[in-house]
């Protein structure tokens, strides 16, 4: 399994249509999905449907944007995923890209999506010809936006996430200029 890109405890790696199983797991912790879906744990069919966006996503792009499987190097266990894509607004603009990212709730607070986020950002300056990286949080996601900070984002601008199902649809969005 080759790597798309390593940090010093993660191992990014593409995703395979058997990964289903560890979307399903990963998604059907409430705490896991509670800016996501309110707390509703995936059901099948919308597995499947991440799955398919993971694997044609990546494929459209050469695997240099997509969606990859965090692998804990230590362990070697599935910890989550981390996205780094065209923003779903404009998928053919290739020099605004969203940095995301969804892991299990025991590798949380432990610097795991700052450290994959900062390699994301690092491989953009060195080998994509990216301008600028977004992040977008809802606001009472305290932690991501701590992360969207640590990693060197700034706050852009205050949304409302209509597709939000939960009743506060305010959401923040942070960037970094890469020129």
């Amino acid at each position: 399994m080759k790597a798309y890109l390593e940090t010093q405890r993660i191992i990014f790696v593409n995703f395979e249509k058997e990964d289903h199983v560890l979307i399903k797991e990963l998604d059907s912790d409430p705490e896991v999905v509670k800016y996501i879906s309110n707390g509703i744990p995936s059901d099948d069919q919308e597995v499947s449907r991440a799955i398919n966006i993971f694997l044609t996503l990546n494929e459209k792009y050469n695997q240099s944007l997509g969606f990859w499987k965090a692998i804990n190097k230590e362990t070697n266990q599935f910890m989550g995923w981390f996205h780094f894509r065209p923003l779903k607004s404009n998928l053919d603009d290739l020099e605004n890209i969203e940095l995301g990212y969804r892991l299990k709730k025991k590798f949380w607070g432990k610097g795991y999506a700052t450290e994959g986020s900062i390699a994301l950002i690092e491989k953009a300056r060195l080998n994509l010809n990216i301008k600028k990286i977004w992040a977008h949080a809802m606001l009472k996601n305290t932690a991501s936006i701590n992360v969207m900070q640590k990693i060197g984002l700034t706050h852009d601008y205050d949304d409302i996430y209509e597709q939000w199902p939960g009743a506060d649809k305010r959401c923040v969005w942070y960037s970094l200029n890469l020129e």
